[in-house]
């Protein structure tokens, strides 16, 4: 009898969740929690043993998470926040200390600000050559030279 107090109050709850919260993430878990304690429930009424009812709970569970997911990804789709330093990629600066990453030293000059800088190709850029930047990592700027009769000006 236990039991089926047990799952008969997940399931109700379940249902509440849906029902009255309105987080997008809340009312697609309260689905599939809903689905298995409904399952586990009625076998819960048939009086089969616990834990045949846990895994038909976990199974049903996990089979409306596989078939509900992609419309959960295509009705809330994950949207990447671009920051500032996303910004940066594919501009131009001049390098304003040497290149080196072997050394481990190098600077560029971005809207006024001075970056770390390396190589992409590992290769040293000299002081004054023109770059592009390719990707950033942590606080480094990789950067590959442009033509060399480019000019910023």
């Amino acid at each position: 009898m236990l039991p089926i107090i047990g799952w008969a109050v997940a399931l109700i709850v379940s249902l509440a969740a849906f029902a009255f919260i309105q987080d997008a993430t809340v009312v697609w878990v309260s689905l599939w929690v809903a689905a298995g304690a409904f399952a586990a429930l009625v076998t819960s009424v048939l009086h089969l043993p616990f834990v045949f009812q846990l895994i038909v709970f976990l199974l049903v569970m996990g089979i409306f998470l596989f078939l509900l997911k992609p419309s959960f990804r295509k009705r809330f789709p994950v949207t990447v926040q671009p920051t500032n330093t996303d910004l940066l990629l594919g501009q131009y600066a001049p390098v304003i200390t040497s290149i080196d990453n072997l050394a481990g030293v190098g600077q560029v000059k971005v809207n006024g600000m001075e970056w770390s800088a390396r190589s992409t190709d590992g290769q040293p850029i000299e002081e004054g050559t023109v770059v592009c930047i390719h990707h950033i990592e942590g606080v480094k700027l990789f950067v590959f030279p442009v033509v060399d009769d480019f000019n910023l000006d």
